[in-house]
């Protein structure tokens, strides 16, 4: 939950950079995050595993086409709540899980239930509103749809663990990242702004760290159906923040689009957790 909120308060928070760009505040992050996460390096097994993606050809080529997608929508989600797009990226994040459950499906022939099938249609009838009121889906939202679901295949078909992988993803977007820096004059004389700035890059830095750390812990200790559930909290937030904080507009058939799409979400929501309420139900019997 901690994670989520983190993520949820990021659009508020690189705002707070400005005058920065959002492809500035985006190689800023890189190479922020990079030093936040190279001490983990320090760790036997991580260490292990992270050596293990470079002698492996096919998990180096994953991984490394991974980390494309991965950069990419590192800048999504810092570009877009600077040029007033958050509320089309939070849009993206609440259909996210349902495209997740279809790729599940359609690529590694998971079970889905009925209610999940209903929820799915219910997003593509927002969707359809959506389509039929501007006649196409904002760009942003169609880039994390359709991003994400390959960039998480890519990495399950890898089979790295979160934690080196994220270093090899820092690692190997940093040197394009401190390039750019280097020749920015914008980037140089905002760091020469005063104390203030140091410490807004520095916040951003512990800010993606620790979101990050915390949403791959939560992602490999609570049940997979809490996790689920969990997520559906990032999206929201965004949402508000891009409502509330930043007051962006909100059209009439972008009221219905997000009604139904949160109406997509709140079933999945109660079927997740009533069966989290049967499996809890079910192990206090056994124990009794």
């Amino acid at each position: 939950m901690v994670a989520s909120v983190l993520f949820g308060i990021m659009p508020w928070y690189v705002n707070q950079l400005a005058p920065l760009s959002g492809t500035k505040i985006f190689y800023a992050r890189v190479v922020v995050t990079l030093f936040c996460v190279l001490p983990t390096l320090f760790i036997p097994k991580v260490r292990q595993a992270f050596f293990g993606i470079f002698r492996n050809r096919r998990v180096l080529c994953l991984m490394t086409i991974s980390t494309a997608i991965a950069s990419t929508m590192w800048w999504l989600f810092v570009w877009s709540p600077v040029n007033g797009y958050t509320k089309e990226l939070s849009l993206g994040f609440f259909i996210l899980p349902l495209a997740l459950s279809l790729t599940g499906r359609l690529v590694f022939s998971e079970s889905i239930k009925p209610i999940q099938y209903c929820a799915i249609a219910i997003a593509v009838l927002g969707i359809f509103v959506e389509l039929v009121a501007v006649g196409r889906l904002p760009w942003v939202t169609l880039a994390v749809t359709g991003a994400f679901p390959v960039y998480f295949t890519l990495r399950r078909w890898a089979g790295v663990h979160p934690v080196p992988g994220l270093i090899f993803e820092c690692l190997l977007m940093c040197g394009p990242a401190f390039w750019m820096l280097s020749h920015s004059e914008p980037f140089a004389n905002y760091l020469g702004g005063g104390s203030m700035h140091w410490f807004w890059l520095l916040g951003l830095g512990a800010l993606s760290f620790t979101s990050t750390l915390l949403y791959l812990a939560a992602s490999s200790h609570l049940p997979v159906s809490l996790f689920g559930l969990l997520s559906y909290l990032e999206p929201t937030l965004l949402f508000l923040v891009a409502i509330v904080a930043l007051k962006e507009p909100l059209t009439s058939q972008q009221l219905v689009t997000y009604s139904l799409i949160g109406l997509a979400t709140l079933l999945v929501c109660v079927d997740t957790a009533k069966t989290i309420a049967r499996s809890s139900h079910g192990s206090l019997a056994q124990a009794g």
